[in-house]
């Protein structure tokens, strides 16, 4: 399952408090959705992850891996801090680091979580628990 560019949005307005009722402005919408873009493309080059389709501005489309979603939408809602009167809020700068910190282990390559194993004939002998230097 992946999310849509909307739903991230109004993940991201409710992450800053701002749906009382469970209705979102189109003001707070588009406020969020200018920096969507931006913040995506942040993410990409700094290595942290790579969102595959993050749909238009407007907001339309979007297929947002259901594994990071609610992380991007932390990182989302730290950017968009400052529009809403929250550049100070410390939780929410502890979340967008969390979130960082685990979009890097989904993001990591196979190949980099494996465990390094060493063949039998490059391991020392050992006798009764001690190295002979054989």
């Amino acid at each position: 399952m992946t999310y849509t560019r909307v739903e991230a949005i109004e993940q991201t307005l409710d992450n800053l408090g701002k749906t009382g009722n469970g209705e979102v402005s189109d003001e707070d919408q588009q406020k969020v959705d200018k920096i969507l873009d931006g913040v995506a493309a942040d993410l990409s080059a700094r290595d942290i992850f790579t969102l595959s389709d993050i749909g238009l501005r407007g907001p339309t489309g979007g297929a947002i891996e259901t594994e990071v979603f609610l992380a991007f939408c932390n990182v989302l809602a730290w950017a968009a801090a400052p529009l809403f009167g929250l550049a100070n809020d410390q939780s929410l700068l502890a979340l967008a680091l969390q979130a960082e910190d685990k979009m890097k282990i989904v993001g990591a390559p196979p190949r980099t979580l494996r465990v390094l194993k060493i063949e039998a004939g490059l391991r020392p002998q050992r006798r009764f628990g001690t190295y002979t230097g054989l």
